[in-house]
C-alpha cells in the first residue's frame, strides 16, 4: 500500500531483503537495505545502489538518477511526508510543522517591487522571510545586542522600488525579525548595485545564534534545521550566523557539524557582501519551543501537542541530527529494569551568559548537592549516580551524559534543555524552585518531544541558592521510576 501523505506504513520482505530505514522524499518511500536502497513510488518499485546502479524487477521503469546518500536523507528530508508526525489540520501540525506554509503580507495595499523582494511565511511570531537582492552592509552594527535590520541591510534597488504605502506591521506583531522588518521598511536603505563587493548567487540562510546560553542555543539552531528542511536538501544552501553579543562563541566546532560551512556574518567586516536570495530565520526568541510557553492561552494549546512516540515530527527529526553530530549510536535501549541505572544530576554554578551578565546574579545553585547524590546512591545502589557541571564539559560529552542518563534531573535552569536527547523510556525530574513555578519551558519541551516529565516543587525564597529536601526528592524519584 503507498500514501501521497506517507501516512501508512510499509513493511516489505523480499527473500533475503530486509528493509532497515524508512525515510520518505519527495513522495518515495526509500528503504535503504543492506545491498542498496529500495524506492517505492505510487506505479513503480525500482531497487538501486548508493552508487545510483539500477536493476530493474520484472517490467518495472528504471530510476536514471543516483539515489542520495541516506544520512542526507535523514538530516533533511521533506517535512511534511514523514510518518507519526501531527494529526492533519491541528493546531499542532499547523504551528509546529507546516507554519511556513502560511504567506504573511508585508503591505496591506499593493506597492511597487517590495513584495517581490521582500517574502515572508510563518504564523507570528515565528516567521521566515526571504530577501532578493539584498546586501548586508560593513561594518556590521548591533544595537543592544541585536542585529538591527535597518542598520545592517539595504534594498538594492531604487527607493521607488521598494515603496509600501500601507505596512502591515502593527503593534501587535510579536516575531522579533518581523516586527523589525515591517517597522524599518520606511528606513531601510536603497543602494546601487555598485556598493556589492562580492555576490553570494546561492540560496543563504541568516540565523541568529545565542552565544552562551545553552537552550536559546538549541532553539536557534532548531530554527535553521527547520528552514533547511523547508528549503529542502537538494538547493545549494549557503549559512550565515548572527551571534547575540560580543562574548566568545561557544561550541563553532559542533555547529559546524550540525550545519557545514556555518559563518560568523562578522567576516563581513571588510566588504559588502550582496546575496541574491538571503532566508532569514526566526530569532531564536521566536521559536515554536520558546513561544509555547510564554502565554497561558499559547500553553494550553501547546501540551496538547503530546510527541510521544510522534518520531516522525521535526523536533525528533533534530534530535537525530544532533545525536549523528556527535557520533551517538541511538539504538541501544534503555534498561529494562524496575531501577534506574544511571542518574545524571545536573549542578549549577555561576558563569556569565551574555555580554552585561554579572556572576552574583547567577541563580537556583543547589546548595546541598552532596547530600542528594549521597541520598540516590544510598537509595539506588546499583545505579551510577553522577553529577555533572556542564560549564565544564565539551557539548557532545553533555549531549551523551544525558543520552545515556535513565534519569536526569536537575534544578529548573538552561542545561535541562539536554532532556531533548533522552531516550523514550528515561525520565527527566525538574527541580521547581517557588520563583520558577510559572515558567512551564522544559515542561513544554518535554511534552512536544514525548520525553517522560516530572516536577518537584522546591520551597525556596533565595532565588541564588536552594536547598532541597533530600529525602523527599528521592521518594519521589522512587516513584516515578
Amino acid at each position: 500500500m503507498f500514501s501521497k501523505r506517507g501516512k501508512i506504513v510499509l513493511i516489505i520482505t523480499l527473500a533475503t531483503v530486509v528493509a532497515v530505514v524508512v525515510v520518505v522524499v519527495s513522495g518515495r518511500l526509500i528503504f535503504a537495505t543492506e545491498w542498496g536502497y529500495i524506492v517505492l513510488a505510487e506505479e513503480q518499485i525500482n531497487t538501486a545502489t548508493e552508487a545510483g546502479f539500477v536493476t530493474a524487477l520484472g517490467s518495472m521503469s528504471v530510476i536514471k538518477e543516483p539515489v542520495p546518500p541516506i544520512r542526507e536523507l535523514q538530516s533533511y528530508s521533506s517535512s511534511g511526508d514523514r510518518l507519526n508526525t501531527w494529526e492533519p489540520n491541528s493546531f499542532c501540525e499547523k504551528y509546529l510543522s507546516n507554519a511556513f506554509q502560511n504567506p504573511i503580507p508585508i503591505c496591506k495595499r499593493p506597492a511597487t517591487g517590495l513584495t517581490e523582494q521582500i517574502q515572508c511565511r510563518g504564523l507570528e511570531p515565528t516567521v521566515m522571510c526571504t530577501l532578493y537582492n539584498i546586501a548586508v552592509l560593513e561594518p556590521v552594527r548591533e544595537y543592544k545586542g541585536r542585529f538591527v535590520i535597518d542598520h545592517n541591510l539595504a534594498l538594492i534597488g531604487s527607493p521607488e522600488s521598494h515603496s509600501c504605502p500601507s505596512p502591515a506591521y502593527t503593534e501587535s506583531s510579536k516575531g522579533l525579525f518581523i516586527r523589525d522588518i515591517f517597522k524599518s521598511l520606511e528606513s531601510m536603505q536603497t543602494a546601487s548595485e555598485t556598493i556589492c563587493k562580492r555576490w553570494v548567487n546561492e540560496t543563504t540562510l541568516l540565523s541568529f545564534s545565542s552565544t552562551i546560553h545553552i537552550y536559546f542555543k538549541f532553539i536557534g539552531w532548531y530554527n535553521v534545521y527547520k528552514a533547511l528542511l523547508e528549503i529542502g536538501a537538494a538547493e545549494n544552501v549557503g549559512k550565515v550566523r548572527v551571534n547575540s553579543d560580543g562574548l566568545k562563541y561557544l561550541f563553532p566546532e559542533f555547529e559546524q557539524r550540525l550545519f557545514p560551512n556555518m559563518t560568523d556574518i562578522k567576516s563581513f567586516q571588510n566588504e559588502t557582501v550582496c546575496f541574491k536570495k538571503l532566508v532569514v530565520t526566526p530569532h531564536y526568541l521566536d521559536s515554536p519551543q520558546f513561544q509555547c510557553k510564554l502565554s497561558t492561552a499559547m500553553a494550553e494549546k501547546c501540551f496538547k501537542c503530546d510527541g510521544k512516540g510522534r518520531v516522525g515530527t521535526e523536533m525528533m527529526a533534530f534530535r537525530s541530527a544532533v545525536l549523528r553530530a556527535c557520533s551517538i549510536d541511538d539504538s541501544v535501549p534503555t534498561s529494562t529494569c524496575s531501577d534506574p541505572r544511571t542518574i545524571v544530576v545536573i549542578l549549577r554554578k555561576p558563569y556569565k551568559r551574555w555580554s552585561k551578565d554579572k556572576p552574583e546574579n547567577f541563580q537556583r545553585c543547589l546548595q546541598n548537592s552532596e547530600e542528594l547524590l549521597s541520598a540516590l546512591k544510598g537509595r539506588f545502589p546499583q545505579a551510577n549516580v553522577t553529577g555533572v557541571h556542564l560549564e565544564d564539559m565539551d557539548i557532545c560529552s553533555q549531549i551523551r551524559s544525558a543520552h545515556d542518563a535513565d534519569v536526569l534531573l536537575g534544578v529548573h535552569g538552561a542545561g535541562l534543555v539536554h532532556l531533548w536527547w533522552l531516550r523514550e523510556e528515561a525520565l527527566v525530574l525538574e527541580l521547581v524552585p517557588d520563583f520558577a513555578i510559572s515558567n512551564p519551558t522544559f515542561k513544554m519541551l518535554s511534552t512536544l518531544t514525548g520525553r517522560n516529565y516530572r516536577a518537584y516543587h522546591v520551597q525556596s525564597s533565595n532565588k541564588h541558592s536552594i536547598r532541597v529536601n533530600v529525602t523527599e526528592v528521592v521518594q519521589n524519584l522512587g516513584l516515578y521510576t
